[in-house]
């Protein structure tokens, strides 16, 4: 929930030519999640996510937002919620997987 779901950690912004990540010095990020209560235990949702990771001086890794779509499922615990959450790339590049799932205990709220 604190990132863009569809994406492996730490994916989201400038990859070497190795192909591992080399991160960035500014992100944004934006999170929209539509949810409906099934039971006092159980939450499901859907989400749009999209983001970016940029180093600001250099062009060849520059800004260049990318979204995700998904669903959740959340059971609620005294500890707050378990979230089981399935993104999906909107604009899925050469050689990226169609999408990442995700594992949460807790909030941000």
């Amino acid at each position: 929930r604190t990132t863009v779901r569809g994406f492996r950690e730490n994916y989201l912004g400038p990859i070497g030519k190795d192909g591992s990540p080399i991160g960035g010095d500014t992100e944004v990020i934006l999170n929209g999640e539509m949810r409906y209560s099934l039971t006092k235990k159980f939450v499901v949702g859907l989400f749009l996510d999209a983001g970016s990771v940029w180093l600001r001086d250099q062009d060849e890794f520059g800004f260049e937002m990318r979204e995700t779509a998904g669903y959740t499922i959340k059971y609620i615990t005294p500890v707050g919620p378990v979230s089981f959450d399935m993104g999906f790339k909107l604009d899925r590049k050469k050689g990226e997987s169609a999408s990442e799932w995700y594992i949460t205990i807790g909030t941000i709220f």
